[in-house]
């Protein structure tokens, strides 16, 4: 991130805790230092996230592995970051309508997996050629690589909620181990500066939209 972005991104964050402080509503925990998430093509960096129209996010789940109640779980976590209800998401039974679709299939080479001991995850981001559309459904891979290993249960919890949050719009890694974004997830949860970040992807303008081909 260059300095210029850096500094905009702080200000972004001191501006938003300054607004809600000055409310009588109970702030949103920004306690966290949150991390470069925007997604950079050429020379734009773009924010994404669902707009409040779009809201609950359909999320179809492929049945297998116990993964329906490992993406519900990550619903959850995530919805609790934010205060004010700016993101949702539910399971829908079909896949046509749903703007997120997660598969328990080998993630695509080209997809950069997230690997840990025993499973692996995946997220497909289609841009279309405007840069500043987003493709749906947004695609998402997690699938057990030691399918009986001891860890397995934690292990696909983990990358389950890691992948919901490059959904959400977290497009990029944390380079902090702590935090459910880091490159190779080991943190149960989203992390205080994880949280931060999530909050501060919606409540800056989104760039771009999510559209159907």
């Amino acid at each position: 991130m260059t300095p210029k972005s850096q500094l905009a991104a702080a200000t972004a964050i001191a501006a938003l805790t300054v607004a809600i402080a000055c409310s009588d509503i109970v702030s949103p925990d920004l306690k966290g230092q949150a991390y470069e998430w925007r997604l950079v093509i050429g020379t734009d960096t773009l924010n994404f996230h669902w707009p409040r129209n779009r809201l609950p996010v359909k999320i179809w789940v492929e049945d297998q592995y116990g993964m329906p109640g490992y993406i519900r779980e990550g619903i959850r976590e995530w919805r609790g970051a934010f205060l004010y209800g700016e993101w949702d998401g539910v399971l829908t039974g079909d896949s046509n309508s749903a703007d997120v679709i997660v598969r328990t299939i080998l993630p695509p080479p080209q997809s950069m997996p997230a690997s840990v001991a025993s499973c692996q995850g995946a997220t497909d981001i289609d841009t279309v050629t405007t840069r500043f559309e987003l493709r749906v459904p947004v695609r998402l891979y997690v699938y057990p690589s030691v399918p009986n290993a001891p860890d397995i249960t934690r292990c696909l919890q983990t990358v389950a909620t890691h992948e919901l949050g490059h959904s959400l719009g977290i497009f990029r890694h944390s380079q902090d181990s702590t935090n459910i974004m880091f490159g190779v997830p080991v943190a149960n949860a989203p992390s205080t500066s994880d949280i931060a970040t999530a909050i501060l992807a919606y409540h800056l303008t989104a760039q771009m939209l999510p559209v159907r081909p």
